[in-house]
């Protein structure tokens, strides 16, 4: 079980996957295309984010286009895609996958704080499958 409190960034992540406000998780999945059945027989959306290469602290979910430019110009941070399923009959998500633009960028210690706050958002979701291990993929 992962605790957040352990790591101060995972705890900040979870904040904002779990907030309902511009540039958390919430609003961005509702913004992006829903496509049917492509995980796990579940539905699921791409949500990009942007985060801080160096410690996985995640700034901001959403489209290039809709980040506020601090965020987009700042060269501390790097661009990723999250896949988050949901199961339409509760109304739960999960994070299924995780990459990054330019893996080779991203600091080990990112790419945990980042596969801890997913496994955090995940177990406090309940969702009923759980996704594959994590791996750092261009895209």
């Amino acid at each position: 079980m992962v605790q957040p409190q352990q790591n101060p960034f995972v705890k900040s992540n979870l904040e904002l996957m779990l907030g309902k406000r511009e540039g958390n998780l919430c609003p961005a999945f509702i913004q992006e295309t829903i496509r049917e059945k492509v995980w796990k027989g579940y539905d699921a959306a791409q949500v990009d984010f942007f985060f801080d290469k160096c410690s996985g602290k995640i700034a901001y979910f959403g489209k290039l286009t809709d980040v506020p430019l601090s965020i987009a110009l700042n060269e501390r941070l790097s661009q990723g895609t999250m896949y988050v399923a949901i199961d339409w009959q509760d109304g739960k998500t999960a994070i299924a996958d995780m990459s990054f633009y330019k893996p080779e960028e991203v600091l080990d210690m990112a790419t945990k704080t980042l596969f801890d706050s997913r496994d955090a958002y995940n177990e406090q979701q309940n969702f009923p499958v759980r996704p594959a291990p994590f791996t750092k993929v261009s895209l």
